[in-house]
């Protein structure tokens, strides 16, 4: 890709977020994260990056397939130690990327490890 492409897709960008989250009340609450997930404009915006940065993984889940080389199977120690120092910090999809995971894979672990937080608070 070249410059002048990606500065297209740089000025793209910025004229969707002028245009269409500019006033949004999900953008500016504590919920920003839902943005990008619920939010058409949001997924715009991912795909666009995308485009930008040449992230296949996102345009493969766009397409509701499921890349090859994700790890599949019990989790080891160090992914779920991974997973709970990490799981407030970043979005799922992030700590997908990061694990080799499936984001519904992770999604699933976090709420597991919820519960048992709760079951060991209570």
């Amino acid at each position: 890709m070249t410059r002048e492409e990606k500065r297209e897709i740089r000025i793209k960008i910025h004229q969707v977020i002028e245009k269409d989250c500019k006033g949004c009340p999900i953008r500016y609450h504590e919920q920003a994260q839902m943005c990008n997930s619920l939010c058409p404009v949001g997924e715009e915006l991912q795909l666009l990056a995308s485009n930008l940065i040449g992230d296949d993984y996102r345009l493969q889940r766009k397409k509701n397939k499921r890349p090859e080389d994700v790890h599949k199977g019990r989790w080891n120690e160090e992914e779920e130690l991974y997973l709970l120092h990490h799981m407030d910090l970043y979005p799922t999809d992030h700590l997908a990327k990061k694990l080799n995971r499936h984001p519904q894979s992770v999604y699933n672990k976090i709420v597991y490890f919820r519960k048992r937080q709760q079951k060991i608070i209570c």
